[in-house]
């Protein structure tokens, strides 16, 4: 009876030393494979600059795809700064250029080009007509 009780007591013992070893050794290991997964769901300070390759753009809006009620618009100097999740998707839009679908992909700072949408801005014509009637 007393070397079954022993021999319960060692595997008992080596069962708490062999997991005290694989638990002091998975937080790196937890904090490395998990660390993106964490910071999908945070959000995130996102900025830069909107250029049209030459000068900033102001009032340039920027929206999160699939995200309903949320926008935010590039000040004077073509700066803007908004809360995203590191998978999140920008779309940048604005009259006359090419709106920019552009993934975050875990960056914090993202300076964006836009280009000129030449098919979009034709030709305008403003057509004035009045009558003129006698006897008035």
């Amino acid at each position: 009876m007393k070397n079954s009780s022993f021999y319960n007591t060692a595997s008992a013992l080596c069962y708490i030393i062999l997991i005290g070893i694989i638990l002091s050794s998975s937080p790196a290991r937890a904090n490395k494979l998990l660390r993106p997964q964490l910071s999908d769901r945070q959000q995130n300070q996102i900025s830069g600059i909107i250029t049209d390759g030459k000068t900033p753009l102001p009032g340039v809006t920027i929206a999160i795809k699939n995200r309903i009620n949320y926008a935010v618009l590039s000040d004077f100097d073509g700066k803007y700064s908004l809360l995203a999740k590191a998978n999140d998707t920008l779309v940048v839009s604005y009259i006359g250029y090419k709106t920019a679908i552009i993934p975050i992909n875990y960056r914090k700072n993202i300076h964006i080009q836009l280009q000129e949408d030449i098919t979009s801005l034709q030709e305008v014509r403003i057509n004035a007509v009045f009558c003129f009637r006698e006897g008035f």
